[in-house]
C-alpha cells in the first residue's frame, strides 16, 4: 500500500543561513471509507503503483495530469482489534 506525501529540507528564516536544515514529512489524509470511518474520522491518501510517478515528479506532468487516487480509497481493508496492552496475552 502507498501513501500520498510531502518531504521537504527546510530552514527557519531566523536562523542563521549555514545552520543544519530540518527533515521534515507528512502523509496526507482524507476522509475514511465506509470500512474504515468506525475507527477513525481519517485515512492516508492510497496511491495506484501507476500513480506514484506522477505524485512525486508533479512539475513534470500537466496540471491536468489526473492521479487516480481514490478519496478515499476503496481497497478492501482488515481490521483486527488489538489490546491497549499487547504483552498481556
Amino acid at each position: 500500500m502507498l501513501f500520498a506525501g510531502l518531504f521537504e529540507y527546510w530552514r527557519s528564516p531566523e536562523e542563521p543561513a549555514d545552520a543544519e536544515m530540518t527533515k521534515t514529512c507528512t502523509i496526507i489524509t482524507t476522509t475514511p471509507s465506509e470500512d474504515m470511518d468506525e475507527i477513525h474520522d481519517r485515512m492516508p491518501v492510497v496511491l495506484e503503483l501507476d500513480d506514484v510517478e506522477t505524485w512525486i515528479n508533479v512539475r513534470e506532468h500537466e496540471p491536468e495530469s489526473d492521479c487516480n487516487c481514490s478519496y478515499p480509497h476503496e481497497a478492501a481493508h482488515s481490521c483486527t482489534t488489538v489490546s491497549a496492552r499487547p504483552w498481556d496475552r
